[in-house]
C-alpha cells in the first residue's frame, strides 16, 4: 500500500476460518435465507430429545444432506436479542444519541401543537357552517321560527 493508500473496512470473516466456522459467523440472529440461495421453511422437531422444538431449515435440504442451513429457532432468537442490546449500548454510548432524543421530543410537542390548531380551526369551520345553514334555512320558514332560530343562533 502507497503512504496515501486506503482500503474500506471489512465485515468478513478472517481467513483462517473453517467453513464450519463460516457458517456460524455468517448466521448469527435470525436467518434470512440459505448460503445456497433457497428460502428457509420454519418446521416443529418430531424426534427425541427435542420434540416440539422448532427450527429453520433450508427448503433445499434433502434429509439432513449438504451444506445447508439448519438452525434452532429459540438459539436464533437470543443471538438476535444478544446483537439488539450490544446495539442499544453502542447507541446510548454515543454522544449525539441523547440530542436526537431532544430533538424527537421537540418534534413529538410541534405536532401536538399543529393538531390542537387544526382542531380548533375544524371546530371554527363548523359553527361558520351552522350559522350559515341557519341563516339560509330562517329565509325559507315562517317569522315565528325566525325569531327562535336567531335566539339559538345567538348562542353559538
Amino acid at each position: 500500500m502507497g503512504l496515501h493508500s486506503y482500503s474500506q473496512p471489512t465485515s468478513s470473516p478472517p481467513s483462517s476460518i473453517n467453513s464450519e466456522d463460516m457458517a456460524s459467523y455468517c448466521n448469527k440472529g435470525i436467518p434470512f435465507g440459505c448460503w445456497c440461495g433457497m428460502d428457509l421453511i420454519m418446521e416443529t422437531n418430531e424426534i427425541e430429545p427435542n420434540i416440539g422444538r422448532r427450527y429453520y431449515l433450508c427448503s433445499n435440504a434433502e434429509g439432513g444432506r449438504g451444506h445447508h442451513l439448519f438452525k434452532w429457532m429459540d438459539e436464533a432468537i437470543l443471538e438476535e436479542l444478544d446483537s439488539i442490546r450490544y446495539k442499544r449500548c453502542q447507541l446510548v454510548d454515543d454522544p449525539t444519541y441523547y440530542e436526537i432524543l431532544g430533538e424527537i421530543d421537540d418534534l413529538k410537542e410541534h405536532v401536538k401543537n399543529i393538531n390542537e390548531t387544526s382542531d380548533s380551526f375544524a371546530c371554527k369551520c363548523n359553527h361558520l357552517n351552522l350559522r350559515h345553514a341557519l341563516i339560509v334555512g330562517a329565509t325559507a320558514i315562517s317569522a315565528s321560527h325566525f325569531v327562535c332560530l336567531f335566539t339559538i343562533f345567538m348562542y353559538f
